[in-house]
């Protein structure tokens, strides 16, 4: 090999250990991302393995209470077997969080609310009428009652009017008196004094009102009356054939028709509802949501006291938990599923390590070889040096 050669390789080996450093660089760095991976992913399944799931009491056997795992639809819709009643609201901005179908029904009774928790239980036959006085109903069926010379039928369902005058027009004084209040005022104190007498007679007569909202109104002629209202009121039994749900009782409903009742006040006192997204209502992705918001004080509740415009209380999980409504368990699903996600990553690091320290041996191994070629240029240009110097001297 001659002298110009030896050099030109030489100048090329040394140009190449300074790639194989660089790429040694590389791969180092490589390496120390892959060990920072490993460090997320530790700390990750650490995480799942010390994380919690909240989860609501619901009436066992013998007295005892099972948990489900908490969501929207476990915790926030109504359920009989559930201990407590809630609802959700959104702190940030005071609105009740609802699904869409109560949403679509407040917004079709978004002024009463007894037509509200009616419709919910899937009783809308409300009979001949015509909507007014803000949403409520008049009616054409039925004896003419009047008070203080105004019709008695003003303001309220079929039903309502039926019972009332079975039950209430010139036998319950107390009610019938609260109604003429009403009728003597004007204006919001009307409205007030309206809402009164509605919440008092329901809460007297309820079961009656709904017998009669159950009964298909069809089969009643502007011939029948008192007798006939009280008839079937009191012996629904016979009526069988005429009702719309013959499997639903009051004794089966009241909870739930008082429940939505207080959910249609709440929604009217908030001053409207947001519509929970459908992926949030239950299932993995349900309970995470719930149990995060929670955790992160976006979201709270509010648990029914009980009975027709009972109202709500709000709830403290921590104090929930100790009374064993709620409880937090360990979440050993998402557990297994950071172990299983865990291995796979460890893996995944473990055959990318392999391929670099595989690439590394590779670098070494020429960069040693380059190293003893270096040596022998250097030293056989040495010698060609010298040679020549020698034969010039």
């Amino acid at each position: 090999m001659g002298l110009s050669t030896a050099q030109l390789r030489l100048l090329f080996i040394t140009g190449r250990k300074h790639n194989i450093e660089l790429e040694a660089q590389q791969l180092h760095a490589d390496k120390l991302s892959l060990a920072t991976q490993e460090e997320e992913a530790y700390r990750k399944y650490n995480e799942a393995l010390d994380a919690t799931m909240l989860q609501i009491a619901y009436r066992g056997s013998s007295g005892t209470h099972r948990f489900v795992d908490a969501n929207y639809t476990s915790v926030c819709t109504f359920n009989p077997q559930r201990v407590k009643q809630y609802h959700l609201f959104n702190n940030q901005n005071g609105k009740v969080i609802v699904p869409e179908n109560v949403a679509n029904t407040y917004e079709q009774y978004p002024n009463d609310k007894y037509i509200f928790a009616w419709a919910m239980l899937g009783l809308t036959q409300f009979g001949e009428g015509t909507a007014s006085h803000g949403g409520q109903y008049l009616v054409n069926w039925g004896p003419n009652l009047t008070a203080n010379n105004v019709m008695i039928t003003t303001c309220f369902t079929p039903a309502e009017h039926m019972v009332y005058g079975a039950y209430v027009y010139g036998t319950d004084s107390e009610i019938e008196n609260k109604y003429k209040e009403a009728c003597d005022a004007s204006g919001n104190e009307r409205t007030k004094l309206w809402e009164e007498f509605r919440d008092l007679f329901y809460a007297e007569y309820a079961d009656e009102i709904f017998i009669i909202m159950n009964y298909d109104k069809a089969d009643l002629g502007t011939a029948d009356g008192k007798d006939k209202i009280i008839d079937i009121i009191e012996n629904s039994s016979n009526y069988a054939g005429n009702m719309l749900n013959d499997d639903m009782t009051w004794l089966s409903i009241d909870e739930e028709f008082a429940y939505y009742v207080n959910l249609w006040e709440s929604i009217h006192d908030a001053g409207g509802y947001e519509i929970i997204a459908s992926n949030y209502e239950s299932g993995e992705e349900g309970n995470e949501w719930f149990q995060n918001m929670i955790e992160a004080g976006l979201i709270s509740l509010k648990e029914l006291k009980g009975g027709i415009c009972g109202g709500w209380s709000d709830v403290n999980i921590a104090t929930s938990i100790g009374d064993n409504f709620f409880q937090e368990v360990p979440d050993d699903d998402r557990a297994k599923r950071a172990e299983v996600e865990y291995e796979h990553t460890l893996d995944v690091i473990d055959r990318k390590e392999q391929k670099l320290d595989t690439a590394l041996k590779k670098l070494e191994t020429e960069e040693k070889a380059l190293n003893t070629q270096e040596e022998g240029l250097k030293q056989m240009i040495k010698d060609a040096t010298e040679n020549t110097f020698n034969l010039f001297s």
